[in-house]
């Protein structure tokens, strides 16, 4: 046995027992809920438009943790007209920006924009 192949089935064998009594369904678990995540970036109130962008086409990218760019945007509202808002980019693609603020209530509210309105 070569010595790469000896110290995989080392690891191998440190992993099983560690693992040992674990049920296999036990054994993956996703760090963060999804559906929670999800849920804090969607927009509940219903008062603002939010695009969807078409991330297969356009992969999404964001600045560094706390080094968001402050900006300011027109977010349409459903009642019709614009809001005029100050907050950060969470994250943009070619054809939407991720604007993200807190209102004088302390709610907070994430919409996608076109480019334009920024």
């Amino acid at each position: 046995m070569t010595g790469q192949a000896a110290q995989a089935a080392g690891a191998k064998a440190r992993n099983e027992n560690c693992l040992s009594g674990v049920p296999e369904s036990a054994t993956m678990m996703n760090k963060v809920d999804t559906a929670s995540a999800a849920w804090h970036f969607d927009n509940h109130d219903g008062a603002y438009i939010s695009l969807t962008p078409d991330f297969g086409s356009s992969p999404a990218t964001h600045a560094p943790y706390r080094r968001e760019p402050y900006i300011s945007a027109d977010i349409p509202l459903t009642a019709g007209g614009t809001e005029h808002i100050t907050g950060k980019a969470g994250g943009w693609t070619a054809s939407a920006v991720l604007v993200q603020w807190s209102d004088t209530e302390g709610a907070r509210h994430n919409v996608w924009v076109e480019p334009a309105q920024v």
